[in-house]
């Protein structure tokens, strides 16, 4: 056998790497658990977890509003992460977006959308039940799933650079 068939049959029986508890790092003190329920694409961890940090919201190139959280310090040491990647320095959040968007101050959002501000930052607390990792392009993402709660701690103050997009192109 060719050792081109050989690779492609060795990678096809491994299944997806990024679904490998082996490959993550899940702190000792984390409240999150490796969950190989129904994901498929993406790293699952299921737990009740209190995140602490900045909320970005701004508008990505395609006109799309994008929500990232930087944790702070204290939780950033409570998140697992991908060995090869390093610590979350940022997650994305695609759950509860309308909540998110109501935290934001009468005609901020439409600011954000036409383009005259680039984005808001305001410090909140997050609490979740569900914490996804996954690869992309070669750049790691990691992603809150479940919100059970969103609040604002200050008020949104507006940013000056665009909120970078990480896509393939």
């Amino acid at each position: 056998m060719r050792p081109g068939i050989v690779l492609l049959l060795f990678l096809l029986s491994t299944g997806n790497s990024f679904a490998e508890e082996a490959d993550y790092v899940v702190p000792t003190l984390s409240p999150l658990k490796y969950s190989s329920g129904s994901c498929e694409q993406y790293a699952c961890f299921e737990g009740v977890i209190t995140l602490n940090g900045s909320l970005i919201i701004g508008k990505e190139e395609d006109h799309r509003l994008r929500i990232v959280f930087v944790p702070d310090s204290k939780t950033r040491l409570l998140l697992p992460y991908h060995k090869g990647n390093g610590p979350v320095t940022e997650i994305l959040v695609k759950d509860k977006t309308k909540q998110v968007l109501s935290l934001l101050p009468e005609g901020q959002r439409e600011r954000i959308r036409v383009g005259e501000v680039p984005g808001v930052q305001f410090q909140a607390t997050i609490v979740a039940t569900e914490y996804q990792a996954t690869a992309e392009c070669d750049h790691w993402y990691y992603i809150i799933g479940a919100v059970v709660r969103i609040e604002k701690i200050t008020k949104p103050i507006p940013i000056q650079a665009k909120v970078a997009s990480r896509g393939c192109g």
